[in-house]
C-alpha cells in the first residue's frame, strides 16, 4: 500500500502554504480591479467603472517622469544585480577562497535585515556622508538588496553544473588529475 497522498488530499503543511501564499497573494490580485474603480477610495462595492485614473497618469508629467525613473532604476538594478552576482558565484564556486564563509554571510546580510530598516539606515548613511539623494543612490540601494538573491540562484545552478560536469568527465572516462 502507497504511503503517498493524492494531490486533492493535502497534508498539513500543503494546507498551511496555501492559505499562506492566498493571504499574502490576494490583496495584490485585488489592486487592478481598484485600478479601474470610480472612487477614491480602495472598498467594496465598486462604484463603476473608469479609466480616469489611467487617463490622468498618462496625462501629468511628473507621473510619466516617475514611471520612466522606475523602469530605469529597474533596468539597470537587474543588469547591475545579475552580473554581480554572477561573478560572486562564479568566484564562490570555481575557487578556493579562503574565508568563503564570511563573505557569504557578510554578502547575504540583505535578506537577513528587514527592508525598512535596511532602507532607513542607508538613507541616514548618504545623509551623513553628504550624498546627494539621486537614482544612483536609489539604483545603489536597489542593488545593494537584489545582488543577494541573483547570487543565491546563480550559486545553486553553478553548483549543480559543477556536479554534472564532474559526473559527465567521470563517466566519459577521464580521470581527474
Amino acid at each position: 500500500m502507497s504511503d503517498q497522498r493524492p494531490w486533492w488530499r493535502p497534508d498539513g503543511f500543503l494546507l498551511y502554504a496555501i492559505i499562506y501564499l492566498t493571504f499574502i497573494y490576494l490583496p495584490v490580485l485585488f489592486l487592478p480591479l481598484f485600478s479601474f474603480n470610480n472612487s477614491k477610495y480602495i472598498a467594496f462595492p465598486l462604484k463603476g467603472f473608469t479609466l480616469k485614473w489611467y487617463y490622468q497618469m498618462v496625462n501629468r508629467p511628473d507621473m510619466l517622469e516617475a514611471l520612466l525613473n522606475s523602469v530605469k532604476v529597474g533596468l539597470i538594478v537587474a543588469i547591475v544585480s545579475t552580473i554581480l552576482g554572477l561573478l560572486a558565484a562564479k568566484a564562490l564556486t570555481r575557487y578556493r577562497l579562503p574565508g568563503r564563509g564570511p563573505v557569504i554571510s557578510f554578502i547575504m546580510i540583505p535578506l537577513v535585515i528587514p527592508e525598512i530598516i535596511l532602507a532607513i539606515s542607508l538613507l541616514i548613511l548618504i545623509s551623513q556622508v553628504e550624498i546627494p539623494l539621486s537614482l544612483w543612490t536609489v539604483g545603489f540601494s536597489h542593488s545593494l538588496l537584489c545582488i543577494p538573491f541573483s547570487m543565491l540562484v546563480l550559486i545553486s545552478r553553478m553548483e549543480d553544473l559543477t556536479t554534472v560536469l564532474k559526473k559527465l568527465v567521470w563517466i566519459l572516462g577521464k580521470t581527474p588529475g
